[in-house]
C-alpha cells in the first residue's frame, strides 16, 4: 500500500485514500487480485459556524426627563457561533439622553433658636436666623426672603439697687496693742425695689493694734572661735552664740548671732605671671641665619616665695635658608660601659652638632658611634621546654606503650650544666584484647529459580574466626534477594467484528461503523491489540437545501407623522435552496401608520429688534417681543414666549481714583548747600473702567539751602630721610605742605611730618648662653648608665659674632653592680604511680630522693 493522501476536508468529515499496484495478475484459477484502492473517513470534527447578528431595534424611551439619563437599544442573534466560530459581539446598546439639569428648588435651614435678650428687663428684643442650604437653580421653587425673624422679650420692670452712703471713718482702737476694737456708720440714700439687690449692714466693726506687746531678745554665750579660713593672706574665723529669746513686737532686738575676726595674716605666696609674647622682630640679616626675637613683660611679679618669673625674652633663627651653611660637628666623648661582661656586648659614644648644616651645606654626620666589646663566650646551662603530653597508647589491649617529650630549649655551652633526657617512656592497655568474629566474603548469588514473574536468588559466607572476650559477635551467613520480578509477556486476543452500524447521514455522505472487543488484554512485551472501532463513509449522495431566511428587521420610521403614512421591514437569504430544497419567501413587507390626523403648531411672528438698555454701565436690560399669528391645535406643538430680554452694558461702571492725604515732609538728604524733602501718600482706591485717574504719590521740595564746608588739602609726601643710625634700629622722617586749609567746620588738616624705623637689622652680636643645669640622675640604678645636662641659647649670634657651644652634654655614670636574680626550670609532670596499694611515689627530676625520704618517713 502506499501512503494515505492528505484529508479532503479540514472539518465536517473528509476522506484520505491509499492505492497499490497489480505486480502479478492471477491466471489460470488463481487467485483474484484484491482492491488496488482503499478510502476512509477524516477530521470528523464539525466545521466552525461564525455569528450572525440581526439588526439594530429603535432606541427605547430616556429613563429620566432630565438630569441625564438612559435608553437602549437591542438585536439578536440570527446564527449563534457554534464550533470555534467567530463569537457574537454585544446584543445590547445604551446611551445618555435629556443631558439637561432638572429644577433644582431652594432648602432653607431650620430657623435657629432666638438669641439672648439685648436687655434683663425693660422690654427689649431677640432675633432668629435661617440660612439658604441650596439656592434655586434651573427654574426650581425660588428662596424666601426673610432669613431673619424679630420678637420682644424682657418686658417686666427693672430691679433698683440698694444706694448705701459712704462709710464714716472708723473710730480710735480700744487697746494699743493685744487686740483692741474699730467701729464705723453709713446711711441708705435709696432703698431696694422690684427685686433689686437689698441694701447691706450699715454697721461694721474689726480688730485693730493685733501686734501683741513688745519682747526683749535674750541672747546665750558665745562658743569658741572656729578653725581659720586660710593659712596665709588674711583669713577669718568665726564664732557663734544662740538666741534663747527672740525679740518680738517692738521689743530690744538681738545682737549678731555670728562673730568674725582676722587671721592668718602673713603674706602668701605669689606666683609670677607673664604678659602675652610681643610679635617677633625684623630678622636681622637676610640670609646667612639671622635672629629674630620677641619679649614678654611681667604681668604680676612672684613674692613671698611664689614660683619664679621664667625669661622675658626668647630669640630664634630666621632666614636660614639665603646662606649655606656646613655642618660642624663637636669631638667625640669617650667610649661607654660595655652593656655584657661575655658573649659580645656593644658600647658606644656620642658628639654633638655645634653648628647645624642648612641651605645646601655640608650634612652633618652620625652623632653616635657603637663598637662590640667583651666577645668571650659566656658559660649556658642547658634549659629544657616542658613535657609535653602523653601521646595515645599504641595498643588499646593487650599491654602497649606510651610516651611524652620535651625539647631543649637552650644548649648548654661553654662549660654550662648538661641537658637531661627528651623523651620518657611507660606500659599502657595491659588487659586482654577482645576478639572480634571473622566471616568470609559473600559468596556470588545464586542463579534466579523462575524467569519472570518474581523468582529468588540466594548467597551465603562461612566463619573464619569466632568471637571471644566480649569482641563483636558474626553477622548473618546468608542473604535472600528477590530476582526476576517482570510479568511474562502475554498477547492481545481479539474478537470478531460487528456489523456496519447505521449510516450516520440519509444525504451528504455519511459515516457508519463497526467495532469488536479484546478478549485478553496483552502483557508485558506481548503483542499490543489493533484497533476496536473501523469506520467507512456512506449515504454520500447530495442532500437538498431549503431556503434560510433571517428575522424581521424593526418596522421603518413612519414616512409621515400624521394623516397616514407607511413603514417598512426587510429580511435577508442567510442560505439559498439547493438540490430540490424548499424555496425562499418574500423578504420585504409593508404596513399602514400614523393614521391619526395632523396637529397645527403654533406659528408666531419674527423677533422685534431689542429695546434700549436699562442701564449706561453696570449690567442694564434691554427687551423683545413678538405676536402669536396661529394658535397651536390638536396637539401641535405649543407656542413660546413672546417676550425676551438680554444683558446689556455689562462693563463695569467708571470708579474715580481716591488718594489719602498728603504725610509729613521727610528730614532733608543734605545738611549744607542744597538738598530735597519729600512727603507721600497712598492710593486708597485706583481709578477703574475710565474713572478719574490718580495723581502723583510722592512731592519735593527744596531744603538746606546753606553752604556746606570745605575739608583741609594736603600736599604730597617728600622724600624719607636718611636714617639716624646704619643698624641696630635708626628713624627716618617725611614731610608734607596744607595747600588748602578747612572752611566752614570742614575736616581738620593732619600731621605734616611722619617718622618711620629704619635699619633694623641688629648689629653685629656674639653667642649668648646660659649657665649648664645640674646632671641629671643616672639613666640605671645599678651598672653603667648615662646622665645628662643642658643649657639654653639667650642669644644667637648675628653679623659674625661668636658661634654658640652645644646645648646638650651626656657623661657615663657607674652605680653598683645590678643583683642577678636565678632563673628556674619549669617543674616536670607528676609520673603514673606503679603501685597504688603500697603508695610508692616514683618522680624524676631533681626531686627524686626528696620525696623518697619523705615515703620512708610515712612509712
Amino acid at each position: 500500500w502506499g501512503k494515505w493522501t492528505e484529508c479532503t476536508k479540514t472539518c465536517g468529515a473528509g476522506h484520505s485514500t491509499r492505492t497499490r499496484d497489480i505486480v502479478v495478475k492471477s491466471q489460470n484459477g488463481g487467485r483474484s487480485c484484491g482492491l488496488s484502492a482503499e478510502w476512509k473517513t477524516c477530521n470528523l470534527q464539525p466545521c466552525p459556524v461564525d455569528c450572525v447578528l440581526a439588526d439594530w431595534s429603535l432606541w427605547s424611551a430616556c429613563s429620566k426627563s432630565c438630569g441625564s439619563g438612559s435608553r437602549t437599544r437591542s438585536r439578536k442573534i440570527a446564527v449563534a457561533a457554534d464550533f470555534g466560530g467567530k463569537l457574537c459581539q454585544s446584543t445590547q446598546e445604551v446611551e445618555t439622553c435629556n443631558t439637561k439639569p432638572c429644577p433644582v428648588d431652594c432648602i432653607m435651614s431650620e430657623w435657629t433658636s432666638y438669641s439672648q435678650c439685648d436687655r434683663t428687663c425693660g422690654s427689649g428684643s431677640q432675633t432668629r436666623t435661617r440660612k439658604v442650604i441650596r439656592a434655586a437653580q434651573f427654574g426650581g421653587v425660588a428662596c424666601p426672603e426673610d432669613t431673619t425673624q424679630t420678637q420682644k422679650c424682657n418686658a417686666q420692670s427693672c430691679p433698683i439697687d440698694c444706694q448705701m452712703g459712704e462709710w464714716s471713718e472708723f473710730s480710735t482702737c480700744s487697746l494699743d496693742c493685744g487686740l483692741g476694737i474699730q467701729t464705723r456708720t453709713r446711711v441708705v440714700i435709696v432703698p431696694a425695689l422690684n427685686g433689686g439687690k437689698t441694701c447691706s449692714a450699715t454697721f461694721e466693726k474689726r480688730t485693730c493694734n493685733p501686734q501683741p506687746c513688745a519682747i526683749d531678745c535674750v541672747m546665750g554665750p558665745w562658743k569658741e572661735w572656729e578653725q581659720c579660713s586660710k593659712t596665709c593672706g588674711s583669713g577669718k574665723t568665726t564664732r557663734t552664740r544662740l538666741v534663747v529669746t527672740a525679740s518680738a513686737y517692738g521689743g530690744k532686738e538681738c545682737g549678731a548671732t555670728v562673730e568674725t575676726k582676722a587671721c592668718n595674716e602673713v603674706p602668701c605666696p605669689i606666683d609670677c605671671l607673664m604678659g602675652a609674647w610681643s610679635t617677633w622682630t625684623p630678622c636681622s640679616v637676610s640670609c646667612g641665619s639671622g635672629i629674630t626675637s620677641r619679649s614678654r613683660p611681667i604681668a604680676i611679679a612672684s613674692s613671698f616665695g611664689g614660683q619664679a618669673c621664667q625669661a622675658t625674652e626668647e630669640n630664634k633663627r630666621c632666614n636660614e635658608k639665603a646662606c649655606p651653611i656646613d655642618c660642624v660637628m663637636g669631638t667625640w666623648g669617650t667610649w661607654s660601659t660595655c652593656n655584657r661582661v661575655c658573649g659580645g656586648g656593644s658600647q658606644i659614644r656620642t658628639r654633638s652638632i655645634v653648628v647645624a648644616s642648612s641651605v645646601g651645606g655640608k650634612e652633618c654626620e652620625s652623632t653616635s658611634e657603637s663598637q662590640v666589646c667583651n666577645t668571650q663566650p659566656c658559660a649556658v646551662d642547658c634549659v629544657m621546654g616542658s613535657w609535653s603530653q602523653w601521646v595515645p597508647c599504641d595498643k588499646s589491649c593487650g599491654k602497649g606503650s606510651t610516651s611524652r617529650s620535651r625539647n631543649i630549649v637552650v644548649q648548654s655551652q661553654y662549660g654550662g650544666k648538661a641537658c637531661e633526657s627528651t623523651i620518657e617512656v611507660i606500659t599502657c592497655n595491659v588487659q586482654e584484647c577482645p576478639q572480634d568474629c571473622v566471616v568470609q566474603p559473600w559468596g556470588a548469588w545464586s542463579a534466579c529459580d523462575k524467569s519472570c514473574g518474581g523468582g529468588v536468588s540466594t548467597r551465603s559466607r562461612a566463619i573464619i574466626v569466632p568471637s571471644s572476650n566480649f569482641g563483636r559477635a558474626c553477622p548473618t551467613l546468608q542473604e535472600v534477594q528477590k530476582c526476576n520480578e517482570q510479568a511474562c509477556p502475554v498477547d492481545c486476543a481479539m474478537g470478531e467484528w460487528s456489523k456496519w452500524g447505521e449510516c450516520s447521514e440519509k444525504c451528504g455522505g455519511g459515516y457508519t461503523t463497526r467495532n469488536r472487543g479484546i478478549i485478553v488484554q496483552p502483557r508485558g512485551t506481548g503483542k499490543p491489540c489493533l484497533s476496536t472501532i473501523d469506520t467507512k463513509r456512506c449515504n454520500t449522495n447530495p442532500c437538498p437545501v431549503d431556503c434560510q431566511v433571517s428575522d424581521w428587521s424593526s418596522w421603518s420610521e413612519c414616512t409621515a407623522t400624521c394623516g397616514g403614512g407607511k413603514q417598512y421591514r426587510t429580511r435577508k437569504v442567510v442560505k439559498n435552496s439547493a438540490n430540490g430544497g424548499s424555496e425562499c419567501p418574500h423578504q420585504q413587507e409593508t404596513q399602514s401608520c400614523n393614521v391619526q390626523v395632523c396637529a397645527v403648531d403654533c406659528v408666531m411672528s419674527e423677533w422685534t429688534t431689542f429695546g434700549a438698555c436699562s442701564k449706561l454701565c453696570g449690567r442694564g436690560t434691554q427687551i423683545r417681543t413678538r405676536t402669536i399669528t396661529q394658535v397651536a391645535s390638536i396637539g401641535g406643538k405649543a407656542c413660546g414666549v413672546t417676550t425676551e430680554s438680554r444683558e446689556c452694558n455689562t462693563q463695569e461702571c467708571p470708579v474715580d481714583c481716591v488718594m489719602s492725604n498728603w504725610g509729613s515732609w521727610t528730614p532733608c538728604d543734605k545738611t549744607c548747600g542744597g538738598g530735597f524733602s519729600s512727603r507721600t501718600r497712598v492710593v486708597q482706591r485706583s481709578a477703574t473702567n475710565g474713572g478719574v485717574p490718580c495723581g502723583s504719590t510722592i512731592e519735593h521740595t527744596q531744603c538746606s539751602q546753606n553752604p556746606c564746608s570745605v575739608d583741609c588739602v594736603m600736599g604730597s609726601w617728600s622724600q624719607w630721610s636718611v636714617c639716624s643710625k646704619p643698624c641696630g634700629t635708626g628713624s627716618s622722617t617725611r614731610t608734607r605742605a596744607v595747600i588748602s586749609a578747612p572752611i566752614a567746620g570742614g575736616r581738620a588738616c593732619e600731621s605734616t611730618v611722619e617718622t618711620k624705623v629704619c635699619n633694623v637689622e641688629p648689629c653685629v652680636a656674639n653667642c649668648v648662653q646660659s649657665e649648664w643645669t645640674v646632671w641629671s640622675r643616672c639613666s640605671t640604678t645599678c651598672g653603667t648608665g648615662i646622665k645628662t645636662r643642658t643649657r639654653k641659647t639667650i642669644t644667637q649670634p648675628s653679623i659674625g659674632g661668636a658661634k654658640c657651644g652645644p646645648t646638650f652634654e651626656q657623661s657615663e655614670c657607674s652605680e653598683a653592680k645590678c643583683p642577678a636574680d636565678c632563673v628556674m626550670g619549669a617543674f616536670g609532670t607528676w609520673s603514673v604511680c606503679d603501685n597504688v596499694t603500697n603508695n610508692v611515689v616514683v618522680v624524676f627530676n631533681k626531686e627524686y630522693e626528696l620525696f623518697t625520704k619523705l615515703h620512708q618517713m610515712v612509712e
